[in-house]
């Protein structure tokens, strides 16, 4: 039961930040920005996805998910005072 309310909470937060995330570099960089912004989290992508897969292989699901979570709770923490 605890999967699908942390899928539902961490798909609903991304999709409430992707917004702002698009308007906020339309505003600050135009579209050329916003190109080149997402060619670059692609290329990030690349990289990260194998490491998570790797990662996932070697920890425990529930550990995994609480450190997953934690992580993207500190970086909406570390965004927020750095903006």
């Amino acid at each position: 039961m605890i999967l699908p309310i942390n899928l539902f909470t961490l798909l609903g937060a991304y999709y409430l930040l992707k917004t702002l995330r698009e308007s906020l570099i339309l505003v600050e960089g135009g579209a050329e920005v916003k190109s080149s912004s997402s060619a670059a989290q692609a290329i990030i992508l690349l990289g990260v996805a194998p490491l998570y897969g790797w990662i996932a292989t070697h920890l425990n699901r529930n550990r995994l998910l609480r450190w997953t979570t934690l992580f993207f709770a500190s970086n909406l923490l570390i965004f927020y005072f750095v903006g």
